[in-house]
């Protein structure tokens, strides 16, 4: 996301400044480098006159990280080439995007009414394309590095953010004979559309792997294509691993799709399957069908000997139907335009689409107005601001998407709420800078003095008996080790089903001194080492 910073909105290490005191209050960015700014006619790409001094830096940068992958395979340190081929890359690609949106855009529009001038812009755009079909098919040589699995799933990660045009390689991922690839391929091909329907659905009826099956099925809910779910009922009535139907089921509830009610309800009341599968099935049917779905369950409890079982089925019918994510048919073009704000594309988005976005930040199914809250947020749509605004400190995706924005107005919004005498309104707001950049470091490390965003430890799961504590916790402090690790400064990752702890209070005292002496220089972009913060988690 670090990319849609450079492109669509304010440089972080400009645009995002604050004093590098944790004593003085929330920051206001900067905006010298905007006011020098101008739009190329007709869009809202801003040329600056620092921008050229940037690419130079950039060329001399790649030059000096070319010249260190050099040094390391003269000298065999064949383990230190692949990550530094990999940093190579990113940074390149990044500075072509830039050099390509921030300055052929703004020239191409700006110089429209030349003609010798803008054919010679229309070049370099071409130039431009074929470079990133020269990255794609990099890509695909990482991915065939292939002795390292954890370095292709990277790779193949990263091939999101290129969109449609990863589609072929995504295909060729599926037919790899390593699993992780195939893995994360199928993922990735969900976000594609209905392109991915009828590979997802080969994958979901032939693949050998069960994982592989699971992860096909949750896919093709992805797509929130209607053409998904004839595989999907095929493998309702096929499968017998509980992995991949569970996947099944939760796709089918993801779609909303009236074929899949009559199957459910013989699956809920069947004895072959119980316990997760089960109640998983029961939640599915009471979302798309409640009356069929209470008079499944209420046959099944009048014939079920278990009272186990009974309390299972009965909980789904103690709460209102569960609210699987959605989007209808006709809003699924609404839908990949969201998915193409995180693939920077936003070069593709005049103002009628972001107006479209706009249109439905209030609809009231929750999935899509959230899609296109981020959306917003990812574009750094300033314009947005008072709508988003206008949605109140409560909804969590207008907070998010103001984080993102990071505008003045959308700080002062933020700040507001995390203000408010309410916590149900405070704790939300701080939540919401972990999608913001730098800028909310300071923010967040005056917060650390706030007892009251304390959490006391208690055991994960308090039922079980033996579960280990939480540690102590602070709001600030895990919002700030997720800011931290976007900004690349991870720390370290704690499981406390495999045991362990952290101290709490030692690591505020050490983050504290890590701003005093990095604070500057982290706000202004450099590079700094990380405050090591423990991100706490249980999973068993």
């Amino acid at each position: 996301m670090f990319l849609l910073d450079w492109l669509f909105g304010k440089h972080q290490a400009k645009a995002e400044a604050a004093p590098s005191s944790a004593t003085v209050p929330a920051p206001e960015p900067a905006h010298s480098m905007e006011d020098s700014e101008s739009f190329a006619p007709g869009t809202t790409i801003r040329y600056s006159p620092e921008l050229v001094e940037r690419l130079v830096r950039d060329h001399r940068l790649m030059l000096e990280r070319f010249g260190a992958i050099r040094e390391a395979a003269h000298a065999g340190r064949f383990d230190e080439v692949v990550p530094l081929l990999e940093r190579f890359r990113v940074d390149l690609h990044a500075h072509l995007l830039v050099e390509n949106v921030r300055l052929y855009v703004y020239l191409e529009h700006t110089l429209a009414d030349d003609p010798v001038s803008h054919a010679l812009m229309h070049e370099f755009r071409h130039d431009m394309d074929e470079i990133g079909k020269k990255v794609i098919a990099f890509l695909a040589r990482y991915v065939r590095l292939g002795e390292d699995p954890a370095l292709a799933e990277a790779a193949l990660r990263r091939l999101k953010y290129l969109g449609q045009a990863a589609y072929p390689q995504l295909l060729t991922g599926l037919a790899s004979d390593q699993a992780q690839i195939r893995k994360w391929s199928a993922v990735l091909l969900g976000s594609l559309g209905p392109a991915a329907v009828a590979p997802l659905s080969r994958v979901l009826r032939s693949d050998r792997e069960p994982l592989l099956r699971g992860v096909a099925a949750a896919a093709l809910g992805d797509t929130y294509d209607p053409q998904a779910v004839p595989a999907l009922l095929g493998a309702l009535a096929k499968e017998e691993d509980l992995g991949p139907l569970t996947s099944v089921i939760h796709a089918l509830a993801v779609l909303r799709d009236p074929r899949a009610v009559a199957p459910l309800v013989r699956l809920v009341a069947s004895r072959a399957f119980q316990g997760q599968l089960q109640r998983a099935a029961a939640e599915a049917l009471y979302s798309l069908a409640p009356a069929e779905a209470k008079r499944a369950i209420a046959e099944l409890l009048a014939r079920e000997p278990d009272p186990a079982q009974q309390r299972n089925l009965g909980a789904v019918l103690a709460s209102p139907p569960p609210q699987y994510p959605y989007w209808p048919p006709e809003l699924l073009p609404l839908h990949q335009r969201t998915l193409d704000a995180a693939r920077l594309a936003g070069e593709r988005f005049k103002e009628p689409e972001l107006a479209e976005l706009l249109a439905c930040i209030d609809s009231p199914l929750g999935s899509v107005a959230a899609g296109c809250l981020y959306a917003l947020g990812a574009l750094r749509a300033e314009s947005a601001v008072p709508a988003i605004a206008a949605l109140g400190p409560r909804s969590r995706p207008a907070l998010a998407a103001l984080a993102m924005i990071a505008s003045p107005a959308a700080i002062e919004k933020l700040l507001a709420a995390m203000q408010s005498a309410e916590k149900s309104v405070r704790e939300p707001a701080i939540e919401a800078l972990r999608h913001a950049g730098r800028w909310s470091v300071p923010i967040l490390i005056e917060l650390l003095a706030d007892e009251s965003l304390r959490r006391r430890g208690e055991p994960p799961e308090p039922s079980a008996p033996g579960s280990p504590r939480w540690p102590d916790e602070h709001l600030a402090h895990r919002v700030l080790q997720a800011v931290l690790a976007a900004a690349g400064l991870r720390g370290r990752d704690l499981n406390l089903a495999h045991g362990g702890s952290f101290d709490l209070d030692a690591e505020i005292q050490a983050v504290r001194l890590w701003w005093r002496r990095y604070g500057e220089e982290f706000l202004r972009g450099a590079a700094v080492p990380s405050p090591n913060l423990t991100a706490v988690f249980f999973m068993t």
